[in-house]
């Protein structure tokens, strides 16, 4: 079984690889992993082969060759289109599970409003795989942002969504003992890995877990107004937040910062502004 794995260097690529290899060894498979991460490991193109076979003479090779993939999960919509990855792609045979958040890419550097002309590149994989029904997308960003409050364990969440669609020959113990044997944010990690799962077999249940979302918004939580002062307050949880992170003066002083502002935009005088720009500071 082929599995090729793309993203971009920093995000988790290589461990999710490493992941699928651990799960396999577990279940007394043999299993054979090929990163390739160019010159720049962060921000820069990774890839990384993953071969599982029931025995070690069927690994000839650590290199997934042309039109040799079974699964082609593209953490990353640039990565994924890639001629490297899309080489790897048989017309009608390998399934393609990808990620439609935009990640930031290095034209971004000198071209803030850049394109990556996403549906574009959605084209270009549908195209290599030849049936609508091998191309699936999820917006693992949104999934882990809105229900974990950071976008770090999307790669997981992936990964979760490819094992739920049945891509990824390993038991789901043996996915929740290599997360444990990795030792790194493993609660996280499993919630991660669950979300994804659901992704796939109930996204109805997903976007209730999320909350309500805005009109154009795919799994996103938009909350109402909240009230700046008090307890919950959106003033007090900011404060709560920069003194755990450095020290109550640290916090202090972005509240001297806020009441500034405030009293800046009262003294204007405009009524229905609802101490807008307060807000956004």
């Amino acid at each position: 079984f082929d599995l090729l794995v793309t993203g971009v260097g920093g995000t988790g690529v290589v461990t999710v690889g490493a992941l699928v290899a651990m799960a396999a060894h577990l279940e007394g498979k043999q299993a054979s992993v090929l990163d390739f991460m160019g010159f720049a490991q962060k921000g820069g193109s990774v890839l990384s082969f993953v071969r599982i076979a029931p025995t070690p003479d069927l690994l000839n090779q650590v290199r997934i060759d042309t039109q040799q993939a079974d699964v082609l999960l593209a953490c990353d919509l640039v990565v994924g289109a890639s001629p490297d990855a899309l080489g790897t792609v048989k017309p009608g045979r390998t399934v393609i599970l990808a990620n439609t958040h935009e990640t930031p890419t290095a034209s971004f550097v000198r071209q803030p409003d850049a394109d990556l002309q996403a549906n574009a590149l959605l084209a270009k994989m549908r195209f290599a795989v030849d049936q609508a029904a091998l191309l699936q997308t999820v917006d693992a960003q949104a999934i882990a942002q809105a229900l974990m409050g950071d976008t770090l364990p999307s790669n997981i969440v992936m990964l979760g969504a490819c094992w739920q669609r049945g891509l990824v020959p390993v038991s789901e113990a043996a996915m929740m003992r290599a997360i444990e044997l990795n030792g790194v944010a493993v609660a996280a990690n499993k919630t991660a890995f669950a979300l994804g799962r659901l992704a796939i077999a109930a996204p109805a249940a997903l976007q209730r877990l999320g909350g309500p979302a805005a009109p154009g918004t795919h799994l996103v939580a938009v909350p109402k107004t909240q009230p700046l002062d008090g307890p919950g307050g959106l003033i007090e949880r900011r404060m709560a937040f920069l003194t755990a992170y450095q020290n109550a003066a640290y916090a202090q002083r972005y509240r001297q910062v806020v009441e500034r502002v405030r009293a800046a935009e009262l003294a204007l005088g405009e009524p229905g502004r609802a101490l807008r720009l307060t807000r956004a500071v």
